[in-house]
Order: structure tokens, then sequence, then C-alpha cells
């Protein structure tokens, strides 16, 4: 008796089928509505967060590959020339990061830490600034040249 003014109570009206299926099933149409914009939300905030882990991976090998190609070298020949301090060639980033490492204030390794942490935070400044000021602006991307090249002559044309 008690089992049965409880399923009455509940409104399963008998049923005790709780599958995540059946409880939408049975949910009102508010609820439903709810439940799928919180699941598109949240398949959107993911895809943001996989665009962004792609970009922080793209910035540790491109900070990486610097390296491999003479960065190092490179800053010492600058060093040598003995640029006034205030110039912006200065805060080009990556200059101080690899000077603090030949006078041996930091490592290798938290010198590419510094440089791909200031080089995403500077592509943030520029994505805000891009959504701010190039709303009406559509993202064209491919990682083929060609294809690329084919979407942008598309659209001008």
């Amino acid at each position: 008796m008690e089992q049965e003014v409880a399923t009455q109570v509940v409104g399963l009206g008998g049923s005790t089928d709780f599958s995540l299926i059946q409880l939408f099933l049975r949910a009102d149409f508010v609820v439903k509505a709810v439940i799928i914009i919180l699941i598109a939300a949240s398949v959107y905030s993911w895809a943001l967060i996989f665009d962004k882990y792609k970009l922080f991976k793209k910035i540790e090998k491109r900070v990486e590959k610097m390296f491999n190609d003479g960065a190092v070298d490179e800053v010492k020949k600058f060093c040598k020339m003995k640029v006034n301090k205030e110039l912006s060639s200065n805060k080009i980033i990556g200059i101080k990061e690899i000077r603090d490492y030949l006078k041996g204030k930091t490592t290798a390794i938290k010198a590419k830490e510094l440089i791909s942490q200031k080089t995403r935070q500077y592509a943030k400044r520029q994505f805000t600034w891009a959504r701010g000021h190039m709303k009406s602006w559509e993202r064209i991307y491919s990682p083929d040249t060609n294809d690329l090249f084919k979407k942008v002559v598309n659209k001008i044309s």
C-alpha cells in the first residue's frame, strides 16, 4: 500500500525505470527544452575548449621550433647590438626570456614556458580585439593552402 501511494505521489504510474532516456521522455516540455539547451551549451563550450587546446599546442610547437632554429643565437647577436632598452624591439616576446636564460637567471625549459605563456596571453588579446572590432568578418580556415586560396577567391568574387 505504501509503495502504491509513493508511486502515485511521484507520478511514475507503477513504472520504476529510472534510466535517463525514460526520465527525459516523461519530463514536461520546459524541462526537455532546458536539458536540450544545456546539452547544446555544453557541446559548444567543449568545442571552444578543444580550439583553445589546439592553439596552445600549436604555440608550444612554435616555441620549440624557434629554439631549434636558432632563437638563442639571434638573441645573442641582438644583445651585442646594445639596442636602447626603451625601444619596442626589446619588448618582443622571447627577447627578455632568452636573455635571462643566457645570463643564467633561468633555465631553457622555464624560458620556453614563459615565452609560451606570453604568446598565449598575446593571442587572447588578439581574439578579444577581433571579437569587438571584426563582428561582421567571417572566419575562413583550411589546413590546405590550395583549398584556403579557393575559399578566399570565392568570397571576394
